[in-house]
């Protein structure tokens, strides 16, 4: 753990505990990627969660982007799916869930999207 990244989290967990929604994020972040803090993807998913009620999503998705997204990747569009595996991965504006990731990369994957195949060998790491 860097210094740095210690020193972060102890300023956005204060921030967070205040019910700051882009501290929540960044705290959530912090320990989903074990930066300043021990992985730990339950507490990751605890702060993510309480950031996306508030609808704090640091790339600016809202809940009508998630609808469009879902909508064209069940349609079998092969960005699409790669995106939304990818906001599963990171916890974006939906739960944090690895096995929810991997399926929208398989898809994307299956229909020849590189990108996909790049990030389902992160799932599998």
């Amino acid at each position: 753990m860097e210094k740095s990244d210690a020193e972060a989290v102890k300023w956005w967990r204060k921030a967070a505990e205040k019910g700051l929604a882009e501290a929540e994020y960044w705290l959530g972040a912090s320990y989903r990627d074990g930066l300043g803090v021990e992985k730990d993807l339950a507490k990751a998913q605890h702060w993510l969660r309480l950031a996306r009620e508030k609808g704090f999503s640091p790339s600016g998705l809202t809940e009508d982007h998630m609808a469009q997204l879902r909508q064209a990747a069940e349609s079998g569009d092969a960005a699409a799916q790669n995106f939304l595996g990818k906001c599963y991965y990171l916890g974006e504006m939906v739960p944090l869930d690895r096995v929810e990731a991997k399926k929208w990369f398989m898809k994307s994957a299956a229909a020849g999207y590189e990108k996909a195949k790049q990030n389902l060998e992160k799932c599998m790491e």
